[in-house]
């Protein structure tokens, strides 16, 4: 089923934001670079909360070569 690899969404009480997030995996971006060129990194936690989750770092460079 599409909405097992989509994630768990329980955790939203509301049907709007629920569809909100379920929409966020549907991506009208295309993929520009090999999965070897990208290095996960891990999220920065301090006293309970997440700084970092969903935030992505790029060389200029880089930048450059997918924006053209």
């Amino acid at each position: 089923m599409v909405r097992d690899w989509m994630g768990n969404f329980l955790t939203n009480k509301s049907v709007a934001k629920c569809a909100a997030r379920m929409d966020q995996c549907f991506s009208s971006t295309r993929q520009k670079l090999p999965v070897d060129d990208i290095k996960e990194m891990p999220d920065i936690v301090r006293n309970g909360f997440t700084f970092s989750d969903g935030v992505g770092n790029i060389s200029f460079s880089l930048a450059k070569k997918i924006a053209y």
